[in-house]
């Protein structure tokens, strides 16, 4: 979004996917998600892109999405630069989590792009990070549409709301991740975390010390889009 908005006419697939260090294939992928929203538009060319009408619409609102993923950018690396892990930013789409940028990290063995991917919400950290802003009524009706045994998934959205993060492993076998809320004006806008291989993330740093590190970068994150 961030190489969009600064260019100054439509770019194409190629040049965007080279600008932002993305795979083409990735590239497109996240293309077709921003534009099935309204936050990414067809240029006049083939195969061209520009920022979408409802980009402005959304940031509008005071709603803060817009504005996250232009300036979400820096401080995925800033998470990467302190754990050598790939960095995540998320949106809530329903009772679906959409993943919306990814920063890869140094190491050589690497968790496939989620970018542009949706999960169910209780089976990613995020997910449990934006269910933790919502009702008791919500939670009950979602966990029973869901199939879902209602006190697990209580016990960690209170969990998620009384530490501020959340772990959750097994969003793909031998994975841990962790995610924290980006908020503006108390508004939660989306999710930023970590996520890398069990068997070296978080490694020697503990849970918490990881976690209280992502929220002082989610906080710096918040203070811009207010």
């Amino acid at each position: 979004m961030r190489a969009l908005a600064l260019a100054s006419e439509p770019v194409g697939l190629g040049d965007l996917a080279l600008q932002v260090g993305l795979p083409k294939s990735t590239a497109r992928r996240l293309l077709a998600t921003l534009e099935s929203i309204g936050v990414v538009d067809r240029g006049p060319g083939p195969g061209t892109y520009l920022v979408g009408a409802g980009l402005t619409s959304l940031a509008g609102t005071g709603s803060g999405i817009g504005p996250l993923h232009a300036l979400a950018g820096p401080f995925l690396r800033d998470i990467v630069e302190l754990f050598a892990e790939d960095a995540t930013l998320a949106i809530v789409d329903g009772t679906s989590v959409l993943f919306t940028d990814q920063v890869v990290g140094p190491n050589p063995i690497q968790v496939p792009d989620g970018t542009g991917m949706r999960y169910p919400l209780h089976t990613v950290a995020s997910g449990y990070v934006f269910m933790a802003d919502w009702s008791a009524r919500d939670l009950a009706s979602y966990c029973r549409e869901n199939g879902l045994e209602r006190d697990r998934i209580i016990e960690k959205v209170n969990l998620a709301r009384e530490l501020g993060y959340l772990w959750h492993d097994g969003w793909v076998d031998g994975i841990s991740a962790v995610a924290v809320p980006v908020r503006t004006n108390a508004a939660l806008v989306g999710a930023i975390g970590a996520f890398g291989p069990s068997y070296r993330f978080p490694g020697e740093r503990s849970r918490v010390e990881v976690g209280e590190a992502i929220v002082q970068v989610s906080a710096k994150l918040s203070r811009l889009l207010r």
